[in-house]
């Protein structure tokens, strides 16, 4: 249960790191 628990708090964390990078991105380009 734990270990699922962690698994999707990575899962969540991975997705908004890329989100975040892909944000800045675009954002540096806007500039």
């Amino acid at each position: 249960m734990a270990k699922k628990v962690v698994n999707s708090v990575k899962h969540v964390l991975a997705v908004a790191g890329k989100n975040w990078m892909e944000a800045m991105r675009y954002y540096s380009l806007q500039m």
